[in-house]
């Protein structure tokens, strides 16, 4: 906090100073009816003879309170006291958001963006236009959310415009760096002027600075915003997604007729592409932690834009992944035995309820007379199949009887059996799956009817949580790796998990399908079935693989084993290794540090990029390598700048760290979205004091488990 003040102005005791500009100067008080904290903002005594920003303090009083919405700063109370005017506004404890800047996973930047657009789409439905968005006019609450604050050079339009205009025409308010080129001239205004400094901060929240940090004085700043172009934030920091950069630069564009036009349409386009970087559940990671490294007594942030060298973020920390049970490596080699059933194919999703699996497809014992009886009736209803060229009831529980699985079915990679009478189908429907050597088969070999096709999708293709392709994705209309509502189910007869999706309907195929996926050692084997679900549980449940080995679905423990030790090794290597930077007095000593750094983040990549993954886990490993790789050059460039002695070229290059370092703590975030989940800190720093080979908690599954809420063909 600031200086201590005791005094009392109306029904406020006022408590201390949090920070004055050229304007005001804010109070924490104390609302002395409603016994509330408030923030208490005083016209500064300089300003008060001025009649033009007591009208300005009135007018942000007015704009403000007319505005009721979760993102934007309320303001209470509008008052003069000894001839001094004063608002009370809402207390945000946290400060504003400078301090949060390189310290910010994808998620939190997401939080952010989605906090202030939605703040602005409120605005803008009721003509209003902020004209002063920066970091510091962006609060961050208690819960890690963000609101707006600071409506004082706010401009009603349209039908919200009272009274005398703020500024004569062509007149030019605003904070340089932040501002859109038709403020800076002096010209119209509308909700797409804050969406040109919505995009100046969403660079610098990937980027690490504003476009023209270089540039001190204001007026060249508003010439440049007004004439040189911006560099997409790819081209600066070749982490940042294109997708992303192409997005700001779509809020970059000089002409405002050219620009995104309104919050809502801007935040539209950004979910999409976070969605598909992090996952449907990007949310639940993108509240702000208070950065570990601001004293209790700092202020609520600083007043001017904060300097080009941002500190550095500190690593995400130690990762806890749960132990999800045994690999499933034995199940093609060998008869499931008694006891079995509860150790195989134990589902991914954490912090749900324990279900166990129910043996859908396969009836129960009941002694040989009954096994002899459901054999008959199974030969009857098989032949009753192929006779009437089976159900055409496709994924529903209706329809015509199940026809047992009888003959077998083989391709290059796996096989599986189908019921009497089924044949292969020279030429296969269309799913919209790359399947390698797929295999199709159908009553009488027939393309009309129901159908099965098998085979394996190799590569990349598959390679996502959703273990399905990102072009057969989007074919029924989902991003890419977000998995649509699905099940998991144990393929009995030889112990494979899956993931089964029902009630899909791919463009180009013209029917329903339901889709099995199981990760191995050479792709996603895949089961896409055009039948009754009951049907396609029968024939997927035989499904038996050649040559790959099989992985569980979701977080295997050999993979919880190696990040937890990877990344618990590379915080206790870097923690002393910062310090030591931070502390560094020479060129030298910095090189030496940024050395040290260099080596542990290399070693880190290394030992990740020799993991043996599942599917599931290879496009997050593979980013989180990435990430770990870039941070390496990061560091071995400032560190050859030292070596050389030119520390023009050490700050240039040090300036840069801090993105690649919120690069790898967007990637482990990316890890969480997969089922891998963080420890919690047993201090308020970054990292924490836990051993990375502590005893993860186990979260023991059955066989069938939904991985959406809405499934109510799931367990209760």
């Amino acid at each position: 906090m600031g200086n201590r003040v005791a005094r009392t102005v109306g029904r406020y005791e006022v408590l201390e100073e949090l920070g004055r500009g050229g304007m005001a100067t804010v109070f924490l008080a104390r609302q002395t009816d409603l016994d509330r904290l408030v923030a208490l903002k005083e016209l500064s005594a300089f300003r008060q003879s001025d009649p033009s920003f007591t009208r300005r303090f009135l007018r942000e009083s007015r704009l403000a309170g007319s505005l009721s919405h979760p993102n934007i700063v309320t303001v209470h109370d509008y008052f003069e006291s000894g001839g001094i005017p004063y608002i009370a506004m809402e207390y945000v404890a946290r400060g504003s958001l400078p301090p949060y800047i390189g310290h910010l996973s994808l998620a939190q930047v997401a939080g952010v963006l989605e906090g202030m657009l939605s703040a602005l789409d409120h605005a803008e439905g009721r003509h209003i236009v902020h004209r002063d968005l920066k970091p510091e006019n962006v609060m961050v609450t208690s819960e890690g959310r963000v609101k707006i604050a600071d409506f004082g050079i706010a401009k009603a339009t349209g039908q919200a415009q009272t009274g005398s205009v703020l500024t004569a025409a062509g007149s030019t308010v605003g904070t340089p760096n932040y501002m859109a080129p038709e403020q800076a001239m002096g010209g119209d205004v509308g909700p797409w002027t804050d969406l040109y400094s919505v995009g100046v901060m969403a660079f610098e929240l990937f980027v690490g600075h504003v476009p023209f940090h270089d540039t001190d004085e204001p007026m060249a700043i508003m010439m440049r915003q007004v004439s040189d172009p911006i560099p997409a934030a790819h081209s600066i920091n070749p982490e940042v997604d294109v997708a992303i950069s192409d997005w700001i630069e779509r809020l970059l564009v000089k002409k405002p007729a050219e620009r995104v036009q309104t919050a809502g349409e801007a935040w539209d386009e950004f979910e999409e592409i976070v969605i598909a970087l992090a996952g449907s559940r990007w949310r639940r990671a993108a509240r702000l932690v208070s950065p570990s490294e601001r004293p209790a007594d700092a202020p609520a942030g600083p007043a001017t834009p904060p300097p080009t060298v941002a500190p550095r973020p500190p690593l995400m920390p130690t990762w806890e992944i749960p132990n999800w049970g045994p690999t499933m490596s034995e199940a093609p080699t060998r008869p499931l035995r008694d006891g079995d059933e509860a150790a195989l194919a134990r589902t991914v999703m954490p912090e749900e309820p324990t279900r166990r699996l129910e043996e859908e497809s396969v009836p129960p014992k009941r002694g040989r007379p009954l096994v002899k009886a459901a054999l008959l009736l199974f030969v009857v209803l098989a032949a009753l199949a192929a006779a009437f060229g089976g159900g055409s009831s496709p994924n529903g529980s209706s329809g015509p009887p199940v026809a047992a699985p009888a003959s077998s079915v083989s391709g290059p990679d796996m096989a599986l059996r189908v019921p009497a009478g089924w044949r292969r189908v020279r030429h296969a429907p269309a799913t919209s799956l790359p399947m390698s050597g797929a295999v199709t088969a159908a009553p009488r070999g027939r393309r009309a009817g129901p159908f099965v096709e098998f085979g394996l999708v190799k590569g990349d293709a598959g390679a996502n949580t959703a273990l399905l392709p990102a072009a057969f994705l989007s074919s029924i209309g989902r991003a890419p790796d977000s998995a649509p509502p699905r099940k998991a189910v144990r393929l009995p007869e030889h112990g494979l998990q899956a993931w089964r999706y029902a009630g899909l309907h791919p463009l180009g195929s013209g029917r329903a399908l339901t889709v099995y996926t199981v990760p191995t050692s050479a792709g996603v084997a895949t089961v896409a079935c055009g039948a009754a679900l009951l049907q396609c549980d029968a024939i997927a449940g035989t499904l038996r693989l050649k040559t790959a080995t099989p992985y569980p679905i979701g977080p295997s423990n050999a993979y919880a084993s190696s990040l937890n030790s990877t990344i618990g090794q590379l915080q206790a290597t870097t923690q002393p290794q910062e310090a030591n930077l931070q502390s560094a007095q020479t060129l030298g000593d910095q090189a030496a540090a940024s050395l040290a750094l260099a080596s542990a983040y290399e070693s880190a990549a290394r030992q990740l990029s020799s993991v043996d993954l599942s599917p599931a886990d290879r496009q997050a490993n593979a980013a989180l390598v990435a990430a770990l790789g870039n941070t390496v050059a990061a560091y071995r460039r400032a560190a050859r700048a030292a070596t050389r002695g030119d520390s023009g070229a050490y700050r240039v290059a040090s300036a840069a760290i801090p993105g690649r370092v919120a690069q790898v703590n967007a990637a482990l975030a990316g890890l969480r979205s997969a089922g891998y989940k963080p420890a919690t800190p047993s201090g308020s720093g970054g990292g924490g004091d836990r051993s990375a080979d502590s005893p993860a908690p186990r979260s023991d599954v059955g066989d069938s488990r939904s991985d959406d809420p809405s499934d109510d063909s799931a367990d209760p």
